[in-house]
């Protein structure tokens, strides 16, 4: 049995998938993380922190300062100012807050990973096989319309599809 190019493809980027969001869970143990982009009224911003991912949005009724809108990427080590906000224990449950400032979802990384550790074991037990071939003799069956192996005489009990069950008698 061989896998397909597109199988191993499959398998590549989930692996690669796999490994750098299990890199991210480790390192968010000793860096947080937040990319922000800020607009005149509102705030979206993306968090690495507590063994997952924050996605936020903040509406302000006041305007924020024009000096800092844009985009801003921040990286913060783990001191102990920044225990508890941004590390401390490990949230294990995706949930979401919705208020009147604005609404925030976190998602665990290995709710992340989920989809993509699925996708590589699909990827790993689906196989394709090489060619179809008689077990007793590994004789080629390819094509053949009949139910026993033509070089060996033993039955073939998973016949190719193009056989039919009202083959010609032999």
């Amino acid at each position: 049995m061989r896998r397909s190019r597109s199988r191993w493809i499959v398998l590549l980027v989930s692996g690669f998938a796999i490994m750098l969001l299990a890199v991210a869970f480790a390192l968010n143990f000793l860096w947080a993380a937040s990319l922000t982009r800020f607009s005149p009224n509102q705030s979206t911003t993306v968090l690495a922190v507590r063994g997952g991912v924050v996605f936020g949005v903040v509406t302000t009724a006041y305007p924020w300062p024009q000096s800092i809108w844009g985009t801003r990427f921040n990286l913060w080590p783990r001191t102990p100012r920044m225990e508890h906000n941004y590390f401390g224990f490990v949230e294990w449950w995706p949930y979401g807050i919705v208020d009147a400032n604005g609404s925030t979802l976190y998602f665990p990384f290995w709710l992340l990973a989920l989809p993509f550790v699925g996708t590589a074991y699909l990827g790993w037990k689906r196989t394709v096989p090489d060619s179809f071939k008689c077990r007793s003799c590994k004789y080629s069956i390819d094509g053949l319309h009949a139910s026993i192996c033509p070089e060996c005489g033993a039955p073939i009990n998973n016949p190719p599809a193009c056989a039919s069950s009202t083959s010609p008698p032999a």
